[in-house]
């Protein structure tokens, strides 16, 4: 019986022994899995951090860049109306045509985006018939002028609007 005695006591040991090891090893991992895990979080927050500042600083970019096309094709549509240079029309055309890949993207998913058309269609009428566009120029420098200040002015687009209409006429 004393045999019998001292071998269930090494068991108890060892069970108990082991059930130590056992909880200090899940304790051990639970708590290496949570470290994980956060680590993990903070470094996506940072991550996400970056590219939303990437993302504004591009959104600014493009928004002065269709500002900036915008005033070109104002200045240039301007010296055609005063000198008379097609070199100063076609410029002001290709200025117009950079505002408008600026603007696309600046309004890219956005309510804005019902804008484009318009765009397009002034584009399209700046190219194919440049003997209505320069009859309608003073129209073309009024819309150009308001996208020069403010390329989301309402109402440069309302006489987009307007403009697009006489060029399909």
């Amino acid at each position: 019986t004393s045999g019998r005695r001292e071998k269930v006591d090494i068991e108890n040991v060892f069970r108990c022994a082991q059930g130590r090891y056992q909880r200090t090893g899940r304790c051990t991992m639970k708590k290496r899995i949570s470290l994980i895990c956060l680590l993990t979080a903070v470094l996506a927050a940072v991550v996400f951090c970056a590219l939303w500042q990437s993302a504004a600083q591009d959104r600014s970019a493009l928004h002065a860049l269709a500002q900036s096309g915008a005033a070109e094709a104002y200045a240039l549509f301007s010296d055609f109306q005063e000198k008379g240079y097609d070199s100063d029309y076609w410029g002001g055309v290709a200025a117009f045509h950079a505002f408008q890949q600026a603007y696309t993207s600046l309004t890219d998913g956005t309510v804005k985006a019902a804008n484009r058309p318009l765009c397009s269609a002034v584009y399209g009428g700046l190219l194919i018939t440049p003997e209505r566009a320069r009859e309608h120029l003073p129209e073309i420098l009024d819309a150009m002028r308001l996208l020069a200040a403010d390329v989301t002015d309402e109402n440069a687009f309302v006489h987009l609007a307007e403009l697009s209409s006489a060029l399909e006429e």
